[in-house]
């Protein structure tokens, strides 16, 4: 069988009903989107690794979890998460497929490191590259401390300026995909589309826009607007993406290359409170399924069936290995390293029934704020039908799952089961303890497979937070 190419398409806070191949009344009109889903497969029990960015992308271009790697948190730039995520521990599978002899582009958002010949993208197994490392600013290109940051293969490229990022990686795209349609490609392409400050792709703000993100700005649109008015930038900023994005489709078969190219298609995390996550319950940040169960549509011709609806419950990871698996490239992987992920083609295909699956996730930061330093920390656990969550009472309202106070004990547990509750209504941790004690033993279990001891303070603590907080399980 030919190796087929392949498109990742990887959107950024997209919510679970921003769609309308997820939900009719979104309000957001996706046709592009809908026809790869129509002649696919939908998921609709999948999630990412993390309930923010650059640890779901960490662990997707690796194929690992990231609590590997001590990744807990957002690579902000200049913190000491950024700093001490150097990329040479878990190599990304990009560089699998180059040893396979694909093609590799990647075009858009990086997020996960910047050390120039380490963490960027032409270290990690990518022969061309245009993106960001960190920034939202959409046609400014900066960060929000005003510094540019949009590259070309490791250089600063201001020609682009004033163009809506995205339209400049999607036209990068196609151009990597017309130059290399004799060879097997892989195109990864994360672009930034719904991430806030959100911005219309018609309307350009030159400048250090928003002042959301930089309060000497002057500022306009920017993510303090009441909801009733992000949520009509927001459609306005999938729906274009989503006409670049069927311009992409359109492009594979002009060139003949559909029906052997692999299209995948997800989500970083779930949506903002700007997006509609129905009939999830939460957001991003949050542990609740609306903070981290997202799209996803896979498309293979001849292999997947098209028009399908799966119930198989997957995670980003999956994505990863089922990527290199089809490529070929598994001989090429670290045997040390082995994926997190399932091969999701034989249950895709039909080849293998659905699978039970068991996921974690795990979330510890601490960024700058006016006030100090803002500790994060939350975990989850799915086994099955029944998900557990452990949040501590650091976590702050808008990453909440309950109302109220903690506990003395300093934190609280939830147990849902999501196969009849699947807006997490119903905490079930006082009326089944012998199923909460299974999970709460489970997830421990799961920790010490899967967290490297390592890794556990790749990311130091602030000074003024004790590792003495939390058991010593928590704290590995």
């Amino acid at each position: 069988m030919t190796p087929p190419n392949i498109v990742l398409i990887l959107m950024d806070d997209l919510g679970y009903g921003d769609l309308s191949c997820y939900n009719p009344d979104s309000g957001i009109s996706t046709p592009s989107i809908d026809r790869l889903a129509a002649e696919g497969i939908r998921f609709t029990q999948f999630y990412a690794t993390s309930n923010i960015c650059s640890p779901s992308r960490r662990a997707l271009l690796t194929g690992r979890y990231q609590s590997r790697l001590g990744e807990w948190a957002e690579a902000y730039h200049g913190t000491p998460t950024c700093d001490a995520i150097s990329g040479t521990d878990e190599p990304c599978f990009a560089q699998y497929l180059k040893r396979a002899g694909y093609a590799t582009g990647s075009f858009g958002k990086w997020n996960i490191g910047e050390v120039n010949g380490v963490s960027t993208p032409d270290a990690q197994g990518f022969d061309t590259w245009i993106g960001s490392f960190h920034n939202h600013s959409y046609f400014g290109h900066r960060r929000d401390n005003g510094t540019d940051d949009f590259w070309e293969n490791g250089e600063l490229a201001p020609q682009y300026a004033g163009q809506y990022s995205d339209d400049v990686f999607i036209d990068k795209a196609i151009d990597f995909i017309r130059a290399n349609r004799a060879n097997p490609f892989f195109v990864y392409l994360p672009l930034c589309t719904p991430h806030a400050p959100f911005q219309d792709p018609a309307d350009p703000v030159e400048g250090p826009e928003f002042a959301w993100w930089n309060e000497k700005s002057g500022g306009k649109k920017d993510c303090n607007l009441p909801r009733e008015q992000q949520r009509p930038l927001l459609t306005r900023m999938v729906e274009h993406v989503d006409r670049r994005i069927g311009d992409l489709l359109a492009i594979l078969t002009e060139l003949g290359l559909d029906e052997n190219t692999m299209v995948l298609f997800s989500s970083d995390n779930g949506g903002t409170p700007a997006s509609i996550n129905a009939p999830l319950r939460g957001h991003k940040q949050g542990m609740l399924d609306g903070g981290i169960r997202v799209p996803a549509i896979a498309k293979w011709p001849g292999v997947y069936p098209e028009g399908v609806v799966s119930h198989q419950v997957g995670i980003l990871t999956d994505f990863s290995r089922t990527i290199v698996e089809a490529a070929g490239a598994a001989g090429h992987a670290d045997p040390e390293r082995p994926f997190d992920g399932i091969d999701l083609t034989p249950i895709l295909s039909g080849a293998c029934p659905e699978q039970k699956r068991e996921l974690g996730w795990r979330r510890r930061e601490w960024r700058p704020d006016p006030g100090g330093w803002n500790n994060v920390w939350a975990e989850a656990y799915i086994k099955g039908d029944w998900k557990y969550i452990r949040e501590f009472k650091e976590a702050p309202p808008f990453a909440r799952s309950v109302d109220g106070g903690y506990p003395d004990a300093g934190f609280l547990e939830l147990l849902y089961n999501l196969s009849d509750d699947v807006h997490e209504d119903r905490n079930l941790a006082q009326d089944a303890p012998g199923k909460l004690a299974e999970l709460r033993a489970a997830f421990e279990d799961w920790k010490t497979r899967t967290v490297d001891p390592d890794h556990h303070y790749r990311i130091p603590f602030p000074d003024q937070y004790s590792r003495s907080s939390g058991s010593d399980q928590e704290q590995r």
